[in-house]
């Protein structure tokens, strides 16, 4: 995937669904570009993550989008694998209690407010292990 230091091309929807999708280090992915305003570094596992949305944007990246901002059930059907993506591929030769330490991260994450508080930390937990 390429990365860009830019907004994506539907970012005022987004905002306007999402007004903490202005935070800093928020990306976004549109087709097989990873949008990265204020940085074109990005950490291999948010690659992971934001690979599981291209394959899920397939074809229709603007239909993808206007679907998870108007159906919370399809974002958070969205957000679990691309989520347990990123958990798996940062445990990677990881001892149990760091393990435990990135799925308390990635749960408290996936169940944020930037995602508008669409699950509980213990159901996020549950649902990254698979």
């Amino acid at each position: 995937m390429k990365v860009v230091d830019a907004l994506p091309p539907n970012f005022d929807d987004i905002l306007a669904a999402f007004p903490e999708a202005r935070m800093p280090g928020v990306m976004f992915c549109w087709g097989d570009t990873i949008y990265s305003p204020g940085s074109t570094s990005v950490a291999d596992y948010f690659h992971a993550h934001e690979a599981v949305h291209a394959i899920q944007q397939g074809d229709d990246p603007a239909g993808w989008w206007k679907k998870y901002i108007s159906s919370l059930e399809f974002r958070l059907e969205q957000e679990i694998p691309a989520h347990r993506a990123e958990y798996q591929f940062r445990c990677k030769a990881q001892s149990r209690v760091k393990r435990r330490m990135l799925l308390r991260i990635t749960a408290k994450k996936l169940a944020s407010p930037l995602y508008g508080s669409l699950i509980s930390v213990g159901k996020a937990k549950a649902a990254l292990r698979g």
